[in-house]
This record gives structure tokens, C-alpha cells and sequence, in this order.
């Protein structure tokens, strides 16, 4: 019989420590529910505090670029064109007459 009391009590114990763990695990996951959209409204809010500190600078920088492309492209072109037209020389005549008209 003092056995059979010794392992109602051991079951009981273990009926409440897993009762108190099954409540904690209840808990965390509640708090881990309200954080998710908590989290999910500061990554929003992130989101858009890069979007306006870098969007003026990447629309600068784009601009400049699309200004800058052009006057290159048109720089290529010509020095393009200088080195065909040029008359058949000498290799050595004929780049220093290239590295001139690129100056």
C-alpha cells in the first residue's frame, strides 16, 4: 500500500508539473503571437524609412548617370571614327595621332 501511495503522489506531481509546463508554453505562445505583428509593423516602418532616405539619392544618381552616358557614348563614337578615317600610316605615326585627338 506505501507503495502504491508513493506512486499516486509521484503521479500526481508529474500531472502538475506538466499541467504548469503546458500553461508556461500557452503563454510564451500568445506572447509570441502579439509580437508577430508588432515585428511585422517595425519591419514596415524600416521599410520605409530606407525607401525615403535612399530613393532622392538613387534618383540623383540616376540622373547623373543617364546626363554622363551619353556625352561618353558620344566621346567613344568620335574617337571611333577618328581611328578608322585615319590615313594609312606607320602603327607608331598613326597612335600618336590618336592619343592627340583623344586630349
Amino acid at each position: 500500500m506505501l507503495f502504491v501511495g508513493y506512486l499516486n503522489e509521484r503521479l500526481r506531481a508529474f500531472k502538475s508539473s506538466n499541467e504548469e509546463k503546458v500553461q508556461h508554453n500557452g503563454e510564451v505562445s500568445c506572447y509570441k503571437n502579439r509580437q508577430i505583428p508588432m515585428l511585422f509593423e517595425d519591419r514596415q516602418s524600416l521599410e520605409e524609412q530606407l525607401h525615403t532616405r535612399f530613393s532622392p539619392k538613387e534618383k540623383e544618381l540616376l540622373a547623373q548617370c543617364r546626363q554622363g552616358c551619353p556625352h561618353r557614348e558620344q566621346a567613344i563614337r568620335e574617337e571611333l571614327i577618328t581611328i578608322m578615317f585615319l590615313p594609312m600610316q606607320p602603327p607608331e605615326i598613326r597612335t600618336s595621332q590618336v592619343i592627340a585627338t583623344c586630349r
